[in-house]
């Protein structure tokens, strides 16, 4: 059985050594494309499972639309374009409050295992 996995994405922004391309911080379509590029890689070598080990995003508290919604999106596609099982491993960027009972992924649940 073959397993992709990635960690610490930290989807977020950037405005260090950023520009705006087509409306989007381009630090962020960077990992958008890192992302996609790996959903990819892993359907070429035989992959089933795709495994994200924590940290989507970078800010636990306020995410921007545009980041939150670029994730989900992309996240979405290895599921649903790529036909890959997405299992996401809830990582301490990922709790927004100090119980660890919300979390910036919840609604990953939707299409993914979310632990």
């Amino acid at each position: 059985m073959r397993i992709a996995v990635v960690a610490d994405t930290h989807l977020h922004p950037y405005q260090a050594h950023s520009r705006i391309e087509d409306g989007v911080n381009n630090r962020l379509q960077m990992t958008i494309d890192y992302i996609e590029w790996a959903a990819n890689t892993a359907v070429e070598r035989g992959c089933k499972t795709f495994v994200h080990l924590g940290d989507v995003f970078e800010d636990r508290t306020r995410i921007d639309v545009l980041t939150w919604n670029k994730g989900f999106e992309q996240l979405l596609e290895i599921v649903e374009g790529h036909k890959l099982e997405l299992i996401i491993i809830t990582g301490n960027h990922d709790i927004a409050d100090r119980e660890g009972k919300v979390l910036t992924i919840d609604a990953f649940e939707s299409f993914a295992t979310v632990v």
